[in-house]
């Protein structure tokens, strides 16, 4: 399984591109946005396809703004449920390394910048999130770790096309080693 898993990555990866070299060559113009829409698509799928664990992991049951809806994104219920206060202790630091500024913007409210401090935190625990492949199981961690992804997709969206290609590229590199180094770990433990 792992395998049609990383076929469908380089599949998606390889068409993406082909798409926006073809949408290029037929209007004659760059196509502005194409992979913040892209970005963004990934970033709903992740909302809907992960709906089971987010909506056990993230927010109280008794929650009005639920994920599994196609047309929200994750960090958008996310900061529905920053707002009403029904995020689970995963919410909030999930919300956290997303930032409450960006799950607010996310549903259209503004809120202030946030000190530097903060910002080096949130960095710091990112930094640290892959760790945690080492004290669980594989698939479990890849499901949540991609689906986090795809949230942060949606955080790079308010970046420029290039800046998100880099970050997406950055993501799958990271899972790839993750990936890798797990295999190794598990190898050298059978032994």
């Amino acid at each position: 399984m792992i395998i049609l898993y990383w076929i469908a990555l380089v599949l998606l990866a390889i068409f993406g591109f082909v798409n926006f070299f073809y949408l290029w060559i037929r209007d004659g113009k760059y196509p502005t946005g194409y992979f913040r829409e892209t970005s963004i698509n990934i970033d709903k799928f992740g909302n809907r396809e992960f709906r089971a664990l987010w909506n056990g992991a993230l927010i109280t049951s008794d929650s009005i703004y639920k994920f599994g809806n196609i047309e929200n994104t994750i960090s958008g219920v996310l900061g529905h449920n920053y707002m009403t206060k029904t995020l689970t202790e995963y919410g909030k630091v999930t919300v956290f390394l997303l930032s409450p500024k960006h799950c607010l913007n996310a549903i259209g409210l503004h809120s202030p910048k946030e000190p530097f401090k903060i910002i080096l935190l949130r960095v710091l625990g990112w930094m640290a999130f892959p760790l945690l492949y080492l004290f669980a199981t594989p698939q479990s961690l890849r499901i949540a770790f991609n689906g986090v992804l795809m949230a942060i997709f949606g955080r790079w969206s308010n970046f420029n096309d290039s800046n998100v290609v880099f970050y997406i590229a950055i993501s799958f590199v990271i899972l790839f080693i993750i990936d890798l180094l797990w295999w190794i770990i598990k190898n050298i433990t059978r032994q």
